[in-house]
């Protein structure tokens, strides 16, 4: 499902229930925004023309939550080879 197209993330504002549900939502929003803009910022957009960088933010926006991966830290810091 989320492969075919855009996963979206709930809207935590919106949630009801037991303050256990929500604290759930929010954290869910939490790591699939952290997920997302961690895999954008690994992208190396220096080399990268404007097709190239769209169908890498298209990838990211149809992986699933769960089963995104962990952007790995050295990518974040520039020290995995291929980032930034």
């Amino acid at each position: 499902m989320c492969e075919a197209e855009p996963a979206r993330i709930s809207d935590p504002a919106a949630v009801t229930g037991s303050p256990d549900e929500i604290e759930r939502v929010y954290r869910e929003a939490f790591i699939s925004l952290d997920r997302r803009i961690g895999l954008f910022l690994c992208l190396p957009l220096a080399s990268l023309d404007k097709l190239s960088i769209q169908k890498h933010i298209d990838q990211i926006g149809r992986q699933c939550p769960r089963r995104a991966p962990k952007v790995a830290v050295g990518c974040l810091l520039g020290t995995v080879k291929g980032s930034p």
